[in-house]
């Protein structure tokens, strides 16, 4: 099945179901990132761990060099103890064939598993504030 990044599609695999839309992947049922957040002006993500350890796990070598040069960008939801609770991808288009996916759904899914598994060390000055948005990238 090709999926065109110009419009909305579903893709889904191990009983989760996933939304593709313009170069962006996200779990259906994330639902945090729809709502109106309150924005903290001074907050800080510092990663624990190296978040590339993850995706170096889940990618194969032969992966990474197809999309050698191009970036992954991680939207992440972050609650006020630095877990990641949800993740919206902003995935390469395959150079071949824009239509197509450059990482697959199992790729994602897999990714989303060990991703919600992450803390960050979250400072901040807005006590009240119940979630954080943060974007990361990866280069390839």
């Amino acid at each position: 099945m090709n999926c065109s990044f110009a419009q909305k599609t579903e893709k889904s695999f191990n009983g989760e179901t996933y939304i593709i839309e313009n170069n962006y992947i996200y779990n259906k049922k994330d639902n945090i990132y729809k709502q109106e957040l309150s924005n903290c002006e001074y907050y800080r993500a510092e990663e624990i761990s190296s978040l590339r350890t993850i995706i170096d796990g889940i990618l194969s070598k032969d992966k990474k060099e197809s999309l050698s040069g191009k970036r992954l960008t991680l939207l992440l939801l972050l609650d006020k103890n630095g877990l990641i609770k949800e993740v919206r991808f902003r995935i390469p288009p395959k150079e071949d064939s824009p239509s197509d996916l450059s990482i697959s759904i199992e790729e994602i899914y897999k990714l989303e598993q060990q991703l919600k598994k992450y803390q960050f060390k979250l400072t901040s000055d807005c006590p009240d504030i119940e979630y954080y948005r943060f974007n990361w990238s990866y280069k390839f």
